[in-house]
Formats: C-alpha cells, structure tokens, sequence
C-alpha cells in the first residue's frame, strides 16, 4: 500500500509537473514570437528611418548645388507694350538670406535718347508698398503698376511705331542697393503689336564649341549665363552624351569618360552673369573620336540647348 501510495503520488507529482512544463513551454513559445515581431518591428522601422534619412540627406545635398547669393531682387517682367489708356501690373521681387527692410523708388526715366528726371504726366508709376519688412529666406515683392493716360499722344507713320520708355528703379535693402528697369513701349490704338520686341532680352548662354583632348587628359570648360531681363528665380545646367550636334536624346557615357557640372544651378537676378563649370575627364583607354555633349538649360522655366564637342586623339 505504501508502495502504490508513493507510485500514485509519484505518478500525481509527474503529471502535474508535466501540465507545468506544457504551461511554460507555450509561454515560451509565445513570448519568443513576441520577440521575434518586435525585433521585425524594429528593423521595419529602422530601415524606413535609415531611407528617410538617406532621402532627406540627398535632398539636401541638392540643395546645397543651388548657389543662393545674399540678395536675389529684380523684376519678374521687364518689358510690355500698352496702347493709351491701359493699366498693366508687375512684380519686383526680394529674397534675401537675411532680415531687413526694403525700399523700392523710381529713380529715372528715359525716352529714345533723352534722359529725364520725372516721368511724362500721361504715364504715372505706383508702388504698392512703398517699403517692405523682408524675412530671412523668403520671398516678397513691391506690387508696381503702370497706368497710361487715354490722352497720350503716340506718333505714328513715316517708319515709327510707337514711343518707348525705360523707367529705372532702384531698391535699397539694409546697407545694399540693386538696380533694374522696365521697358514700356506705347503704341497707337489700334495697333499691331511690335513683332518679337516683347521677347528682346532673354537669357544668354556662351560656352566654347569645341575642346580637344589627349586620352588621359582632362578639362574645365566656363559655360556662361547672362541673364539679361529674366526675372529671379532658377537657373539650372545639365550636360550629357548625345549621338551628334542638335540630338538631345542622351546616350551611355563610356567608360573613360566622366562629366561633372559643378555647381547644380544659381538663383539669379536680371542683369547679372553666373558661370558653371563642366568638368571632363579622359582615361588613357577612352577611344579615340568624337565625343558630343548636350548642355540643357532651363533659367527660370526658360529652356534651352547648346552643344559641345570633345576631340579625343591618342
């Protein structure tokens, strides 16, 4: 009796020990799968952070190709032609790095060759405000409209067209000053507008057309922006391998060839010159032959092509 007590005791003991080891076996289990997805959790999310980062450093690294000077200011449109007893509105535009207050004045005036100091009575120029409060790294403008009296009197006949004025305004912004100009050409009514005057002074790009090489050599080639009257804003260049002059489909770069623009682009103001600088670099096992790169600008969604041939000889 005792025996069998003890072997039912015993018996008793392994059973409720192995329901215990059965308990903690599935809570083994279940936590191990906790883990396991928290483990997977964190991974996800530390790839998503990594990408995120990886993102937001590549942006910014492009950003930092966009060279932005101190102060960018200057009229978003420069030129317009009017008929007597028309209003016409435009914008100059400010964007500085730094705080600081703007003031924007007519300063002169021209018309053909005469110079004066006001404005004819029949053609008024208001500035709406008169003074700015501009903010560190953003944009604002002066409101400027030009109103042109019913009672002008445009000449007409004997080869002339019209009338032009050139209205010289000058912006002082903290101890800085930046000058820019519209041109308003007064024509009779009815009238044909001028052909192609409205399009005069858009962006120039100048660059050489041709370089030549050694293999193994390398260049910096100056591609030139004279932006003329276009209005603040971006100017960008990029430059790739085409077929031949005038393609624009882009084509493998071999190896042993390498093209950089440096830097990605500018913000700029009408009037000015900015320069890119394209460099190329040959390796001793380029082929020999020519090589023809496409230059796409776009300034201030202003776009346009020019080409350049590299001559590699051996």
């Amino acid at each position: 009796m005792k025996k069998v007590i003890r072997t039912g005791r015993t018996l008793r003991f392994n059973y409720s020990l192995g329901r215990d080891r059965q308990i903690c076996t599935r809570n083994l289990i279940g936590f191990s799968f906790f883990l396991i997805l928290l483990i997977g959790a964190a991974l996800f999310l530390g790839c998503v952070e990594h990408e995120r980062v990886n993102q937001t450093t590549q942006s910014e690294s492009k950003e930092n190709k966009i060279v932005i000077p101190e102060l960018t200011a200057g009229f978003t449109q420069h030129r317009v032609q009017l008929t007597p007893g028309e209003v016409w509105k435009t914008s100059f535009a400010i964007y500085s790095k730094r705080e600081g207050n703007a003031e924007l004045k007519v300063y002169r005036a021209k018309s053909g060759v005469y110079e004066t100091e006001e404005l004819p009575k029949e053609l008024s120029v208001s500035i709406e405000p008169s003074k700015l409060k501009v903010r560190s790294n953003e944009w604002c403008s002066f409101n400027v409209t030009v109103a042109i009296s019913p009672e002008m009197e445009v000449p007409s006949g004997d080869g002339r067209i019209g009338r032009g004025y050139e209205i010289y305004f000058r912006l002082t912004f903290n101890d800085e000053t930046r000058e820019d100009e519209l041109k308003i050409m007064v024509i009779p009514s009815p009238s044909m507008p001028v052909p192609g005057w409205s399009g005069l002074g858009l962006p120039r790009i100048a660059h050489p057309d041709s370089i030549k090489l050694k293999a193994g050599e390398s260049a910096e080639v100056n591609c030139t922006l004279y932006t003329r009257e276009t209005p603040p804003g971006i100017a960008k260049l990029e430059a790739y391998l085409v077929a031949d002059v005038y393609n624009k489909e882009e084509t493998p770069t071999p190896e042993g060839l390498s093209i950089a623009v440096e830097p990605l682009g500018f913000m700029v103001s009408p009037h000015e010159v900015y320069t890119w600088k394209i460099a190329i670099k040959t390796s001793q096992e380029l082929p020999a032959g020519k090589y023809v790169l496409c230059l796409h600008h776009e300034t201030v969604g202003i776009v346009g092509y020019s080409w350049l041939t590299v001559e590699v000889d051996r």
